[in-house]
């Protein structure tokens, strides 16, 4: 009896699960106009689902919080997540479709629909990427993140599985889950994924545009090397090479001014590019215009 006791007594002193790790009922069938299909993602106490409207079939991917594992604060940041996401308005940022509260009273909110690849799957697939492709992708990036930078927030989360390419390679940053306002202090136990986090992030300095900087230049590395240990010197033009070790420094002030003058050097390298492949094509029978010799 006293064995029996003392496990009783253990039980009750035992902390407590928080109730994200409770394992998760069966999905409801549609939140608010949208019907649900396959799961395409989870992690903690979310899921995303592929969907439809019900009534216009426009194809959505739907974000939910499982109402059974949810906890007060894991709501409010959910409802953060969503103001936020809706708040940016960019080509190259996931667009809402819809939000509210669907089946037993589970928050959701509906995306577009982006058919992929990220960035970790291309990688995963095909390995290290041709600079050129790196440098158009680096450069998408960069608008979009100047986008959340002059909103007066920070990312937090950049890294290959957070950036999506729809047709033609146009890419799309998603994800808003630990975004909050550039300098405040974080409200989450979490400071970022380990392989992307600025030096100084893990010192515990604030999060500022500078870390999601560092973070898309850790990015464009593992685009340009497969995620292989190889020199970039190996693998890159010069131009590219400086910005990706730019991005990369281990100070913030060494790094871009920001992600606009970023997106800015990206197209300039680009442009750099066209035009030395348009000087090295064959003459024709069709004068064509002297490109300035800086480049």
């Amino acid at each position: 009896m006293f064995s029996r006791l003392s496990e009783l007594l253990k039980a009750l002193l035992a902390p407590a699960e928080p109730a994200e790790r409770a394992p998760p009922g069966r999905p409801p069938a549609a939140a608010g106009p949208y019907l649900l299909g396959e799961p395409v993602g989870r992690g903690g106490a979310c899921a995303v689902y592929r969907a439809r409207h019900a009534e216009t079939g426009e194809p959505a991917a739907v974000k939910l919080l499982h109402a059974e594992l949810a906890s007060r604060r894991s709501v409010a940041r959910f409802e953060r997540e969503i103001a936020r996401t809706r708040s940016l308005d960019h080509p190259h940022i996931v667009r809402v479709l819809g939000w509210g509260r669907g089946e037993a009273g589970t928050l959701y909110y509906a995306m577009e629909l982006i058919e992929g690849p990220s960035l970790l799957e291309l990688i995963e697939r095909y390995g290290p990427q041709p600079d050129g492709r790196v440098i158009r992708l680096l450069g998408q990036a960069a608008e979009a993140l100047a986008a959340v930078h002059a909103a007066g927030l920070v990312h937090r989360d950049i890294k290959p599985v957070n950036l999506m390419l729809g047709p033609a390679d146009q890419l799309k940053l998603i994800d808003f889950g630990l975004c909050q306002p550039a300098g405040e202090p974080d409200p989450t136990d979490r400071r970022g994924t380990p392989g992307y986090l600025a030096p100084e992030l893990g010192e515990g300095a604030p999060h500022s545009p500078a870390g999601d900087l560092y973070a898309l230049g850790a990015v464009a590395r593992e685009l340009l090397t497969g995620g292989t240990a190889l020199p970039l010197r190996d693998l890159a033009e010069e131009d590219l090479r400086g910005i990706i070790a730019a991005l990369c420094a281990a100070e913030p002030r060494r790094r871009p001014a920001g992600a606009a003058a970023l997106a800015r050097a990206s197209s300039s390298v680009q442009g750099c590019r066209g035009r030395q492949a348009a000087r090295a094509r064959p003459a024709t029978s069709t004068p064509s215009a002297r490109w300035p010799e800086s480049c």
